[in-house]
């Protein structure tokens, strides 16, 4: 679906941070971060950066 526009590591963070502040709006902070850290571990596999 968007995996395909999500290549560039630029795009993944801005993707992960976007979705991050929007899924903050409706719970705490601290759970969006929960939910949020297992989907940045993969994408940041995922992505073979040198980070």
């Amino acid at each position: 679906m968007i995996a395909p526009y999500l290549t560039d590591i630029n795009r993944q963070i801005v993707a992960l941070v976007g979705s991050g502040t929007v899924l903050s709006a409706f719970v705490k902070n601290v759970g969006a971060l929960a939910m949020f850290m297992p989907i940045a571990a993969v994408a940041k596999r995922a992505s073979r950066c040198q980070c």
